[in-house]
This record gives C-alpha cells, sequence and structure tokens, in this order.
C-alpha cells in the first residue's frame, strides 16, 4: 500500500491542545476514524509539529481533519469561545473523516481479494488467523493513453469546443511548449 508520512510545522500551542483533547480523547478519535498514526510533538518554543502517517488516504483524511482542528482553534481564540469541545468538535471531526472515505460505489468497484495464512494460536489458545489483503485497481482508459497524446486531445478538445455568442474575435489554436526550469526559479529574468 502507498504509504505516507506529513508534517504540519509550527502549530500553536492551543491548536495542539484541541488537537490532542481532553486527556487524549481528541488524538484517539483522529487515530480511530481516520486510521492515521497522529503524533504531537513538543519544539521547547511554545510551538509543535504534528506528524501523521499511515496509508495515504489515511493520512489526507488526518490531515484534513488536523487542519480544520486548528483553524477552529485559531477562530475560537480570535472570537473568544467557539464550538465547545465536548460535542461539536467530535462531530465535526468524525463527518469529516467520513466524508473524505471513498464511495460505496467507489469501494465495491475495486477487487479485493483476501487470502488467508495459516492458523495459529493465540497465548489464550484461541486460533487466531492473519489476513493479507491485495486490491487489484484496473487501469482506466486515460491511464492506458501516453501522457502527451492525452495533453494533445485535451487541447484539441477545447480548442474545438463552439464559441459562445459572447466571444468577440475567433481564437487561433497555439502550440504551447514547456515552461522553463530553473532550479533556483529566475526564468532568465
Amino acid at each position: 500500500p502507498l504509504q505516507s508520512t506529513i508534517v504540519i510545522p509550527d502549530v500553536p500551542g492551543h491548536a495542539a491542545a484541541l488537537i490532542i483533547g481532553g486527556q487524549g480523547s481528541m488524538i484517539r478519535e483522529l487515530k480511530d476514524s481516520s486510521g492515521a498514526n497522529v503524533v504531537v510533538k513538543d519544539r521547547g518554543d511554545g510551538r509543535r509539529n504534528v506528524l501523521i502517517s499511515g496509508h495515504l488516504s489515511a493520512v489526507h483524511g488526518a490531515m484534513l481533519a488536523v487542519c480544520e482542528l486548528i483553524r477552529l482553534a485559531e477562530d475560537r481564540r480570535s472570537a473568544g469561545g467557539g464550538i465547545s469541545q465536548r460535542g461539536g468538535v467530535r462531530s465535526l471531526v468524525a463527518k469529516m473523516l467520513a466524508s473524505n472515505q471513498p464511495s460505496r460505489r467507489e469501494a465495491e468497484e475495486r477487487r479485493e481479494s483476501v487470502a488467508e495464512g495459516p492458523v495459529e494460536r493465540s497465548e489464550e489458545g484461541q486460533p487466531s488467523k492473519r489476513a493479507r489483503i491485495s486490491v487489484d485497481e484496473e487501469k482506466t482508459p486515460e491511464e492506458e493513453i501516453p501522457q502527451e497524446q492525452a495533453d494533445d486531445d485535451l487541447v484539441e478538445g477545447v480548442v474545438s469546443q463552439p464559441q459562445s455568442e459572447h466571444t468577440s474575435e475567433e481564437v487561433e489554436p497555439v502550440e504551447i511548449g514547456s515552461p522553463p526550469s530553473s532550479p533556483r526559479g529566475d526564468y532568465g529574468q
């Protein structure tokens, strides 16, 4: 699976407190709901870094939720109040994480196969199974077309669209090359 780690730097102390929650309740909720590992690291200067790691989609969902919590903390600080921590923030985070999950239709379109490993015994003598999930993703027709050809087709499709009656002049198709690149960012200035 696609693993990812991101760092959200310079999180103010009051925002980090909201991310952690009372007795760690909010950070536990973030971890449980998103499936990502979320860690708040104290830098020693009153600010903190938030590290989020795990599967790419889990990291994405947790990152959105953390950014929303930071925004809420800033809004609360500037407004002198805001959403109560008890129910409002938790339900907001739960809704954000739920809306970030793939739809059922998308999930059903993916083909998942589960292969069970040998049955092993746990310490209590109970059988425990290990499962491995592999996802077969089919290429979409767009992915099978070379990128350069897809770009040409896109440009041709845009140029060949009918002109609006509000357009004052005809547009000539123009071939556009790649932009110049420079490691310093000075494009020949």
